[in-house]
């Protein structure tokens, strides 16, 4: 929805207005259509508008509210709701905004203000009774919140680069980030950010900065981990309070005073929000989606998106990326640029595409199928989680039945599933070896000091869906969906996140997520009239696929000269023969992601100065 910052000079002095200014001028993709400032005394608050409730002047921000002062960024969705109980307890209001109702909410509960919101967002309240700053991230953290302390200034942002305004910031390679990352992908998995001095509250959290003793601390008030499992529940119970509460919280995402739209892809999570559209709109209604296809290759899913646009009567707007582009100059500069930190993979140059299209087509709200997966076990390593539970109780009858349909699902050999099962119940027992050991010829020996992140061992599904909603999938799918969307100038909103469904799913029992080999059976249960038939049987995943490894291969001679000058450019990070093994392993099967995250890496370094002496 919007950009937000907010400056407390230390020294008690005020901040220069052009300071603010261009800390909020460096996101004014997140907010074209307004801006505005607040000073008092040692404080200043900066905001840049996307509006998309109460477009009227009366949303401007910051907004006052019984003498509190707010910069927001988000959709609290229930604020109807919320509104409705505040005014019977005698609040009244002078706007139609949910940014008001954050306001009375904190001067009715305080911080359990927080408790009662069911949306995305990232706000900084200034109380002038107690001199202090209320922050708040949402419980997941779909929008972002990061702070700095720099040259006597402490600084809140959305994006970390607005703290470049500030000329005492310097911007510093975190090695231990950088390390996680090129080993294994790992992005947003805690507060740390890859500047060394910067760092997110993290989603569920809130900090708060008193200024009389100017001290900021961060606190818990989301606990996702007191979710327990239901063992009293039957399937079809489970089935229709699945579907009751997906279709809710699409009713209150669809919410909106502009042209909302929704991303297609064909998996099961884009097709069921698509469905999900239909049941909430009047017949006839014109609904667009936005579709990134592949012609041509193992990659297209036009088949699936196909089927849902027939059964729903939308205009599809398909797209077509092509991975050339990111090699024009500036391109990946560009998106690197936006998500202030490394890509892992091209996936997102696929996503920054549909909303590219999204814009052009004024749509400026988008629906996104984030988050299911996670809680509903879709995702591969959840099905050997899955049949290490069985084997691990002694229940070998359901495994071997598990294993077998799994193979007969995916079309491969019993044989071949049940090695796999097998190698993976011998590898869960053992502790993983170094991960410098096989990949060390991508790190200088500066790394050999750095802290490599422990993955939680999981032993089952309920577990592993946790640590993804918390630590791993679910903070840097949230962090890409941000960026890619908001340099747009588009919303994007995620149903499979409100929070009730997240706790109603993760709740259920794994046989009612993975059954007969199928993943996400309660969500195929519950939506099985609504889904046409391909997608309800169908069990491929691809997501936002990006076939880099191809392109890599066929562009082989200009990633070798990158990854050449990283070494000579950056020897204090990067090892010396990236380039040599690159030119050896394109010949092999093996996956060349390490390499381009070198790039990426390298390439994010030349995009914000980065220095990378201790």
């Amino acid at each position: 929805m919007c950009g937000i910052v907010a400056i407390i000079n230390k020294n008690d002095q005020s901040v220069p207005d052009a300071f603010i200014r261009k800390m909020t001028s460096l996101v004014t993709h997140r907010g074209p259509d307004d801006e505005g400032f607040y000073h008092h005394k040692n404080l200043a608050f900066g905001h840049r508008r996307l509006s998309i409730i109460d477009l009227s002047p009366l949303g401007h921000q910051p907004m006052f509210y019984q003498g509190n002062v707010i910069v927001y960024n988000g959709e609290i969705y229930n604020y109807i709701e919320i509104r409705e109980e505040l005014i019977k307890l005698g609040y009244a209001f002078a706007t139609q905004s949910d940014t008001e109702v954050i306001l009375a909410a904190y001067d009715c509960w305080g911080v359990n203000c927080l408790n009662h919101f069911n949306g995305m967002w990232s706000f900084v309240l200034y109380d002038i009774k107690k001199n202090s700053l209320f922050c708040s991230r949402d419980r997941f953290g779909v929008k972002p919140l990061c702070y700095t302390d720099a040259g006597g200034y402490f600084m809140i942002g959305s994006e970390i680069k607005q703290f470049t305004a500030n000329s005492s910031f310097s911007p510093r390679l975190n090695y231990n980030t950088a390390a996680n990352f090129l080993l294994s992908g790992s992005l947003n998995y805690s507060e740390h950010t890859f500047f060394e001095s910067v760092k997110e509250i993290p989603g569920g959290h809130y900090g708060i900065y008193d200024l009389h003793q100017h001290n900021f601390s961060v606190y818990k008030w989301y606990h996702l981990d007191k979710v327990t499992q239901l063992n009293s529940i039957s399937e079809k119970e489970a089935a229709e309070k699945m579907k009751e509460l997906f279709f809710d919280s699409i009713r209150l995402r669809l919410r909106s005073d502009v042209k909302v739209g929704t991303c297609l892809s064909g998996g099961i999570d884009s097709s069921s929000i698509a469905m999900g559209v239909q049941t909430q709109l009047p017949p006839g209604h014109l609904f667009y989606t936005v579709s990134s296809c592949y012609p041509g290759t193992i990659y297209d899913e036009q088949e699936y998106i196909d089927a849902v646009i027939t059964k729903t009567g939308f205009e599809a707007i398909k797209i077509y990326p092509d991975l050339q582009e990111v090699q024009k100059e500036g391109m990946m500069e560009k998106l690197i640029w936006h998500q202030d930190q490394p890509l892992p993979s091209m996936s997102h140059f696929s996503e920054y595409k549909v909303f590219e299209a999204a814009r052009l087509n004024k749509l400026i709200v988008m629906l996104d199928g984030q988050g299911s997966d996670e809680y509903l076990a879709g995702y591969g390593e959840f099905y050997t989680h899955f049949q290490y539970q069985l084997f691990k109780q002694g229940n070998y009858i359901k495994w071997i039945n598990e294993v077998r349909m799994r193979a007969k699902l995916r079309k491969q050999s019993l044989r071949w599933v049940l090695g796999n099962a097998i190698r993976f119940n011998r590898n869960n027992e053992k502790n993983k070896e170094n991960p410098f050991q096989e990949n060390e010829f991508l790190f200088s020996e500066k790394f050999s000091q750095t802290d490599i992140k422990n993955t939680p061992v999981s032993h089952s599904v309920f577990e592993l869906s946790k640590d993804q909603i918390l630590r791993s999938s679910i903070p840097y799918q949230l962090h890409s969906e941000d960026r890619n969307s908001m340099m747009h100038s588009i919303e994007s909103r995620v149903p499979f996140l409100d929070y009730r469904l997240v706790e109603f799913g993760l709740s259920l029992p794994d046989e009612m997520k993975i059954k007969n080999g199928v993943t996400k059976h309660i969500l195929r249960k519950a939506l099985q009239k609504e889904l046409p038939e391909s997608i309800y049987a169908r069990h491929s995943k691809l997501g936002f696929p990006a076939p880099e490894n191809e392109w890599m291969k066929t562009q082989h001679p200009w990633f070798i000269n990158q990854l050449q000058n990283a070494s000579k450019e950056y020897p204090a990070v990067f090892g010396k023969t990236i380039a040599e093994r690159f030119s050896q392993d394109i010949h092999s099967n093996k996956f060349l992601s390490p390499y381009f995250r070198t790039l990426s890496l390298y390439t994010w370094m030349k995009v914000f100065n980065v220095n990378s002496n201790s």
